[in-house]
């Protein structure tokens, strides 16, 4: 990889409620990276299959405030809303910004979320993650 680049971000939740009607009301409209449980906390991660920071979060907001009653309780409830934006990391550009409007922040904060930024080393391969 020659050039730092937005991923994407990962919607990462975590609960002792079982998240699977979560799953079932996002349907095809996200890859589901993860939905298991283990001692007892499901565990769900997903991902869109769009390609840019402020319309991912506004479509992750679409999927959750059209969940219906019990599956927005269950999400409310669940311990972790982790919206995780990706970067993975090159030698250039010496600086890479990558900007969420306030109406994306917005939209986090009033779900609940929690933002993280992950950002991977340089792949000595040059492969994307």
């Amino acid at each position: 990889m020659d050039e730092t680049i937005f991923l994407n971000i990962d919607l990462d939740i975590e609960s002792k409620i079982d998240i699977s009607p979560i799953v079932e009301a996002f349907g095809e409209e996200v890859a589901v990276l993860r939905n298991d449980c283990m001692s007892g906390i499901y565990y769900g991660s997903f991902e869109t299959l769009l390609a840019k920071p402020n319309e991912i979060i506004m479509e992750y907001a679409r999927l959750i405030e059209s969940l219906d009653p019990s599956a927005r309780q269950i999400w409310d409830q669940c311990r972790t809303k982790r919206f995780d934006i990706g970067f993975q990391c090159a030698e250039k550009p010496y600086s890479y910004h990558s900007t969420l409007s306030n109406e994306s922040l917005s939209k986090i904060s009033a779900l609940g979320g929690e933002f993280v930024v992950t950002i991977y080393a340089p792949n000595p391969e040059g492969e994307k993650l």
